[in-house]
């Protein structure tokens, strides 16, 4: 009974889907299958169990970014992204499937990501849906993640079918001092993304090896894909939107610009020195059957074409972040704010635990890749705590409906005497941000000894913007019923709770951290229901399985806890599946994923299963 904890989305259609991991705390065995199951928005299970993949993923724990993700990329599209098992072929490259959430049905198997890795222990994948055109990023390690070192960073890009779109693009070298950071110590992952519709255009953050000093915050950005969304570039005339006609492009009125609809199409180059791109293929401008004029100042038979102009070809390039190079600088959490800039967000002495320096620091960047800051001294809200045992980020960044940034974290034994779920809001200015409310705690009793040192929060903006926060009493504990989880609403616009604190489901949470996967998920979905995802406990009946409540918009409960597994059948080398990994469909149902022998390593039995649940 030893599945992972789940990872849970939520759908387009109002469905939620999650995924785990068989034998989820294991390693290097085949029985660590990944499963997925959709569930309706009322929690009753849209489908069965069904098998993600073909080959285990891999269970251990020293890779820097989560070991399964599952990702919306279009209704009815998803992608789960994870690592191969290490017990099949002696490889841990990053992989992901793509799953048709109408049936369940697997599309596309195994995909490798990496082109031409440069060590076979590359780890997971980090996947990025570009808004909702169908087309996703996968950023990866390129070299040995596994042991500890600096790797390089790349990403490529994927149509709603699995396919490639171009090469793989290098972000940074190992030998860099941008190089991808191997270090264990941070609290959430190394590396972080984040889209922008606003211009098309997508950011990675992540923490390098060295700013001159120690560990620093990196980034690359923004990278252009408006010509595979459509996002952000307005009609193709030449003036300042910078527009861009990608391979295929089709606007929305269904017009071409190749004559194919029988009108007579324009394109007008305006006062700008604008560029018609041919790239590396044999490409023609022909007139077809009409009246045509092609006036050109200049041909140039060029072979050194930026490659980020759209197409095919995208870019690829590092800078430094923080400017203050003193302490081991964390991996940033990026939040593209309601004017398209980028919050980039990080903690101070980030290796360390119980150290007052560990304050949260910031920097905001304009959506053209420019600084609108310097670095933001955020030590007003006091320290971040860095203990390692915690079982989900214990930094979590959100954006409010009226443009606001709530940041919520554990507060530092060094500050408290014990570590609290705490949070504040903050509004971006044009060159800084603004605590508008200042550190809060979420947890309205905090003097009982029956909770001490709760979890960090997990913190999900609601559609009507009221702030649902969820943890757990006795986190740093495991196997023991008092590890409940709690949640608690705020109501920014009162900036006011709305309640106490109230229990959420009837199962403990686990609290191993041998889990590839965040232990605690919350997502909502698109009817608005609340579903809640998490390991159970192993003192608990049943032992370790991802189970699941669902709430309504209040907190209520809508539907109790229950195993998300339909069933327990597989042979496994142990019975502990991963938490699940979930996410909310497109028609308002969601889907879970977890691994078989979620708790293990190097054996092909943790298979990646799925299931779909429908709202209710």
């Amino acid at each position: 009974p030893w599945e992972s904890p789940p990872v849970i989305t939520a759908l387009a259609d109002g469905r939620w889907m999650a995924v785990w991991v068989n034998d989820g705390y294991s390693d290097d065995i085949n029985t660590m299958s990944i499963e997925g199951r959709i569930f309706n928005a009322d929690g009753t299970p849209a489908t069965g169990d069904f098998r993600i993949g073909t080959t285990a993923v891999d269970g251990s724990d020293l890779f820097d970014n989560d070991n399964v993700t599952i990702t919306e990329i279009a209704p009815g599209r998803v992608v789960v992204g994870y690592v191969e098992t290490y017990a099949t072929g002696a490889t841990t490259l990053p992989v992901f499937s793509v799953i048709d959430t109408t049936t369940g049905t697997v599309l596309a198997a195994d995909q490798q990501i990496a082109q031409d890795p440069d060590h076979p222990w590359a780890g997971p994948p980090k996947i990025l849906a570009l808004g909702d055109s169908g087309y996703f990023v996968a950023v990866y390690a390129d070299g040995d993640q596994y042991s500890g070192g600096a790797t390089g960073l790349n990403y490529r890009v994927f149509d709603v079918t699995g396919a490639p779109v171009g090469d793989e693009v290098s972000l940074t070298s190992a030998t860099s001092g941008s190089g991808l950071s191997g270090l264990d110590n941070f609290d959430w992952d190394n590396v972080s993304t984040t889209y922008n519709p606003t211009n098309g255009t997508f950011t990675v953050g992540w923490v390098g090896q060295s700013d001159g000093s120690s560990t620093g915050v990196f980034s690359s950005g923004p990278i252009d894909v408006r010509a595979l969304t459509g996002d952000g570039g307005g009609p193709v005339d030449g003036t300042a939107g910078a527009d861009l006609i990608g391979d295929g492009y089709v606007d929305a009125e269904g017009d071409r610009i190749d004559g194919i609809d029988g009108l007579s199409d324009d394109v007008r180059a305006g006062a700008g020195n604008d560029t018609i791109d041919g790239r590396a293929y044999a490409d023609t401008l022909s007139g077809g059957a009409g009246d045509d004029r092609f006036v050109f100042t200049d041909i140039d038979n060029r072979s050194d074409v930026d490659a980020g102009t759209g197409g095919s070809g995208f870019s690829g390039s590092s800078q430094q972040i923080n400017t203050n190079e003193s302490g081991f600088q964390s991996p940033p959490k990026l939040l593209t704010l309601a004017d398209g800039r980028t919050l980039y967000v990080w903690s101070n002495d980030a290796i360390y635990d119980d150290l007052t320096s560990m304050t949260l620091q910031g920097r905001i960047y304009n959506a053209d890749g420019t600084p609108a800051s310097g670095q933001i001294d955020l030590s007003s809200l006091g320290a971040i705590d860095g203990f390692d045992g915690y079982d989900w980020d214990n930094l979590d960044l959100d954006i409010l409906p009226d443009g606001r940034v709530v940041v919520s974290w554990v507060t530092n034994t060094a500050n408290a005497g014990e570590d609290r779920p705490v949070f504040a809001l903050l509004t971006p200015t044009a060159t800084g941000l603004t605590v508008s409310t200042p550190l809060t705690e979420i947890q309205s009793d905090n003097t009982t000894t029956l909770s001490v040192f709760e979890s960090p929060p997990v913190t999900t903006v609601l559609d009507d913007g009221r702030i649902l926060f969820v943890w757990s009493d006795n986190a740093i504990l495991d196997d023991t019923t008092a590890m409940r989880l709690q949640g608690r609403i705020f109501d920014p616009a009162t900036n006011s709770f709305t309640s106490g604190d109230f229990t959420i489901g009837t199962q403990a949470v686990d609290g191993t951290d041998s889990a590839d996967v965040d232990n605690l998920t919350v997502t909502q979905l698109t009817g608005g229901n609340i579903v809640v995802g998490w390991a159970r406990s192993n003192i608990e009946p049943g032992f370790n399985e991802p189970v699941y409540t669902v709430l309504s918009p209040s907190g209520a409960t809508v539907f109790s806890t229950a195993e998300i597994e339909g069933s327990d059948t597989e042979t496994q080398h142990t019975p502990w599946e991963s938490p699940p990994v979930i996410t909310a469909l497109a028609d308002g149902r969601w889907m879970a994923v977890w691994v078989n022998d979620g708790y293990s390593d190097d054996i092909n039995t943790m298979s990646i299963e799925g299931r779909i649940f429908n709202a209710d």
